[in-house]
């Protein structure tokens, strides 16, 4: 199973952009990276399950994260990456998440565009707190 989600993320990655190759080493781009709430009066909450943290190497979800694997910066808007997310809810389980984001020209909007059908919008809160690595518990 997780062969096949790797594999898959792996194809995901490589066809969001035909002129970059994935780059395990290069860092998230600086405007990409925040703290990032769907609305902005749930920023420095700490209770909003929209919750998003970017860091240069690190993702951090409201309920799960882990390092960038592999990034892909198409050098304007869009960003695609691999994570290998956990998650304090399941104890020892792991996987590797392909995601993808536009970011708006003044940087203070954050789209997350992985899926087809559903997308999600966040905004910059205005003070960074940076990676956790251990997820909450509720």
């Amino acid at each position: 199973m997780m062969r096949f989600l790797a594999a898959g993320a792996v194809a995901f990655i490589a066809n969001a952009s035909a002129a970059s190759e994935p780059n395990p080493m290069q860092p998230v781009p600086p405007q990409f990276q925040g703290d990032w709430n769907s609305k902005m009066e749930d920023c420095d909450s700490g209770s909003n399950d929209s919750a998003l943290s970017i860091d240069a190497r690190w993702i951090r979800f409201y309920e799960s994260g882990g390092p960038i694997l592999a990034v892909i910066y198409d050098g304007k808007s869009t960003l695609s990456l691999i994570a290998r997310l956990s998650s304090a809810e399941e104890e020892g389980a792991t996987w590797d998440a392909p995601m993808k984001f536009e970011i708006s020209p003044n940087g203070a909007v954050l789209k997350d565009v992985t899926s087809q059908t559903i997308t999600a919008t966040r905004y910059k809160c205005p003070h960074h707190f940076g990676y956790s690595p251990k997820p909450k518990r509720h």
